[in-house]
C-alpha cells in the first residue's frame, strides 16, 4: 500500500525500494502496473513512470493512449512526449487525436505537439470550440495562424457555435476576433438574421452587451 503514496509523493528512492525489492512479480501483473502508470502520470511522476515500464510488460493500444490524455489533461507536456514517444517507436502504438485532452489545460505546447496524432476535421473543430468555451486565446490564434488552410476549414456549423460561445464572455472582443477571422481567412458568410436570435439569448444569459 505504501508503494501509491510513494508515487504520489515523488519519493523516488522509497518507491525504488518498494518497487524493486517488496513487491513480488506475481503482485506485478498487468492490472497492479497499469494503476500504477496511471498514478505516476496523473502525479507527474517521470521517475516512476520510467521504472515500470522497464520491467518491459506489454501495454494495450488503448492504455497508452489513456496514459497520454491524461498527461494532457493534467498540463504535464514533457510527459505526454516521452509517453508518445516511448509506445510509438516501431509503430506498436498509434495515438489518436482527443479533442478535449489536447486544449483542456491551456497549454499550447500540448496543443501544437498533439496535432502530430492521427486526427479528423471533426476532432479538431471540437478542439478548436472546446479553447474558445475556455477563452484559451493562444490555442485559438494558432488556429487560424497555423492549422486552417492546411488541411483543416471550418465548417459552417462549427464557426457559428464558436461565435455562440464567444459571447459567454465578458467582453466582446473575443466575438469580435472570431468574426473578424471566419469571414476574412476562412471565407465563411454569417446569414445573422438566421444565427442572431440564438446569440442574443446567449448574449442576455451572460450580459454581455457590448
Amino acid at each position: 500500500d505504501k508503494i501509491i503514496p510513494s508515487i504520489c509523493n515523488h519519493q523516488n528512492d522509497l518507491f525504488d525500494w518498494i518497487f524493486g525489492s517488496k513487491i513480488s512479480s506475481k503482485q506485478l501483473n498487468d492490472k497492479m502496473m497499469n494503476k500504477l502508470l496511471i498514478v505516476s502520470v496523473q502525479t507527474g511522476n517521470v521517475h516512476s513512470f520510467i521504472e515500470i515500464l522497464s520491467k518491459r510488460y506489454d501495454i494495450s493500444n488503448e492504455m497508452a493512449n489513456t496514459l497520454y490524455n491524461i498527461a494532457c489533461f493534467k498540463g504535464f507536456y514533457r510527459l505526454s512526449k516521452i509517453i508518445f514517444r516511448t509506445f510509438s517507436k516501431g509503430r506498436q502504438h498509434s495515438f489518436s487525436f482527443n479533442s478535449a485532452a489536447s486544449v483542456s489545460f491551456g497549454n499550447l505546447s500540448i496543443f501544437k505537439f498533439s496535432l502530430n496524432l492521427l486526427k479528423t476535421n471533426k476532432k479538431l473543430e471540437n478542439a478548436f470550440i472546446l479553447a474558445v468555451k475556455r477563452n484559451n486565446k493562444n490555442i485559438i490564434e494558432y488556429f487560424f495562424e497555423k492549422v486552417v488552410g492546411k488541411g483543416f476549414q471550418f465548417s459552417l456549423k462549427s464557426a457559428n457555435k464558436a461565435l455562440n460561445y464567444s459571447v459567454m464572455s465578458k467582453s466582446s472582443d473575443l466575438f469580435i476576433y472570431l468574426k473578424e477571422k471566419f469571414e476574412g481567412k476562412c471565407h465563411i458568410s454569417f446569414n445573422f438574421s438566421l444565427i442572431g436570435d440564438s446569440l442574443l439569448r446567449q448574449s442576455c444569459k451572460f450580459c454581455n452587451f457590448e
